[in-house]
């Protein structure tokens, strides 16, 4: 029964992340170039707590549940689905403390056009991973 709860928890929050991420690739980072400069360092200091405090919570448990289910797998019969779903989430956390931390942190310096455009970019290769993971998550489902 726990490890069908765990998968569930993990599907929702995997949906969760995957909306969200979306959301932040077609509205909000796009709205960064409306923010004035005088405005920006105040904004992007709100805008990292305000975005930590949804974001964050949401990846550490989606991750526990992840990775408890995963390990508990190994001792009965592995999902071929699950499992890629799995080591995506690794490379996916790998890659926003890798590329995209940088390319947030580049930020705090100013909005210039190309720290945007680098910011969107990266942000698509985590929306775009999340989607996947949600898509192998669904099809792990029969």
């Amino acid at each position: 029964m726990l490890p069908l709860i765990l998968f569930y928890l993990t599907l929702i929050l995997c949906a969760a992340l995957a909306g969200v991420f979306w959301f932040m690739q077609v509205a909000y980072y796009p709205a960064f170039r409306y923010v004035s400069p005088e405005k920006w360092a105040a904004f992007f200091k709100k805008r990292y707590q305000n975005t930590a405090m949804v974001v964050y919570p949401i990846m550490a448990f989606e991750t526990l549940s992840s990775l408890a289910l995963f390990f508990m797998m190994l001792r009965h019969r592995m999902y071929a689905g699950f499992s890629i779903a799995t080591f995506l989430l690794l490379a996916i956390w790998l890659w926003n403390l890798l590329v995209l931390k940088r390319q947030m942190d580049s930020l705090s310096e100013g909005a210039d056009e190309a720290r945007l455009k680098a910011l969107e970019k990266a942000g698509w290769v985590r929306a775009g991973g999340y989607t996947l993971r949600l898509l192998f998550l669904i099809g792990s489902l029969t």
